[in-house]
């Protein structure tokens, strides 16, 4: 079973510091101009791999958003918000 998540908060967030994968990121409210960025790693600095930024627009086009990934971490975890209003849940294991 997958284990969940949920930030809603501006943040760094080290979820997980072992190997495993991300599933899915559910932005569930968007915010105008947020930031969500991805690492395989348990930090943001020093030698990461980003998996990946999702960057909502200055106009909101929908109220949220299911981000399939399904990718391999070697390192963990981490995940950064930009927001105080974001509200995201990350699937992950």
């Amino acid at each position: 079973m997958s284990n969940v998540t949920n930030i809603t908060d501006q943040s760094v967030n080290v979820i997980s510091d072992r190997q495993g994968s991300i599933s899915r990121v559910v932005v569930n409210t968007t915010t105008a101009n947020g930031v969500i960025e991805i690492w395989d790693s348990t930090s943001t600095a020093g030698t990461i791999t980003k998996i990946g930024t999702i960057t909502s627009p200055g106009a909101l086009l929908q109220s949220h958003a299911v981000l399939d990934y399904e990718a391999s971490l070697s390192h963990g975890l981490t995940v950064k918000t930009s927001a105080a209003d974001q509200d995201v849940t990350v699937i992950w294991d």
